[in-house]
């Protein structure tokens, strides 16, 4: 197997860090977060956390993640194809995008 090439590629800023504020059933406000955090087993995990009680003490989502899930980007050049914009956005929400390195 041949030496791996490095290139630059892209993506959306959302899968480094992402963040929506939700209404709960009883009109408490949680914030759902996605990016590198704290873990319930105190592991430094890539994922969706919330600050609603049922996160803390439950396994899997709650229904605050549920609820908000896909409106997460989470555009990958590498993966999903296509490039930034002329303007450097995100081609599928339009936000920011950060420059990755990638081997291929």
């Amino acid at each position: 197997m041949g030496d791996l090439n490095i290139e630059t590629m892209y993506m959306c800023k959302s899968n480094e860090h992402w963040q929506r504020k939700v209404e709960g059933s009883k009109g408490a406000v949680h914030t759902v977060s996605f990016g590198r955090h704290g873990h319930k087993d105190q592991t430094c995990v890539m994922g969706y956390s919330c600050t609603c009680p049922a996160f803390k003490y439950r396994p899997g989502d709650c229904k605050h993640i549920k609820a908000v899930k896909g409106q997460r980007c989470g555009w990958h050049q590498q993966m999903d194809g296509g490039a930034p914009t002329k303007r450097g956005r995100c081609p599928r929400c339009n936000g920011e995008v950060v420059a990755i390195r990638v081997g291929v």
